[in-house]
């Protein structure tokens, strides 16, 4: 049968012997790192098909993110006769004693995935009420020692960025901003890199987003 290991290293197939069994490898990754619903179906849909016989696990914590997909899980493994391997050990769902502790497993791998989220808002929440940025500035600023926000001190920057709003309040339009400065070869200033700024060709859609942002109310 073919023998899915749930890991991190991307979506791919090899070959291993086990004694005399020849089996199939394949890694699942997608659903794990990036809770891809449709890799989930595709997953399931194959434990269902017969064509899994064992899902090894790698970190149970990522199998059991959510109940729901936890529950889906269980039952097709339960169903198609799909055995579970958590390290050393190796389970059958369709044992009674097997299920509940499952269950006991997946209610408290989710509880250990919501109480790291919790703990993760709780540190981006200290941080704002400190006055210290949660997020990366956007261009016109940049972080400050102290790790609030502050205009960049390149009056280059500032000077585009203001000339981007005059213009606006002037044409009306982001689009007739965007001709404006391509037709006169302005730049706009992009995010900092390792080499110092990085200025681009004017688009629309980053005018939009210069407009459209918050930090530059008022």
């Amino acid at each position: 049968c073919a023998i899915p290991i749930v890991g991190y290293m991307g979506e791919q197939t090899a070959h291993a012997d086990q004694g005399s069994a020849r089996f199939r490898v394949l890694t699942f990754n997608t659903w794990l790192r990036n809770h891809d619903y449709a890799a989930i179906g595709r997953f399931l849909e194959q434990m269902q098909a017969g064509t899994i016989g064992l899902v090894a696990v790698t970190d149970s914590s990522r199998l059991a993110r959510n109940l729901r997909d936890f529950a889906a899980f269980d039952e097709a493994a339960r169903h198609h006769d799909v055995l579970l391997a958590v390290g050393r050990q190796v389970f059958n769902l369709r044992d009674p004693n097997v299920a509940f502790v499952s269950t006991i497993f997946g209610a408290n791998a989710a509880r250990e995935n919501r109480a790291r989220v919790e703990l993760s808002m709780r540190a981006r929440r200290k941080k704002a009420e400190a006055g210290i940025a949660i997020t990366k500035p956007p261009v016109g600023y940049v972080t400050a020692p102290g790790g609030s926000w502050v205009k960049d001190p390149d009056p280059r920057v500032r000077d585009v960025i203001q000339l981007i709003f005059d213009k606006f309040l002037e044409l009306r339009s982001t689009g007739a901003v965007c001709r404006f400065f391509r037709r006169r070869g302005i730049l706009l200033p992009a995010r900092m890199r390792p080499g110092g700024r990085n200025w681009v060709d004017a688009r629309r859609t980053e005018i939009y987003r210069i407009l459209r942002h918050p930090a530059y109310a008022g």
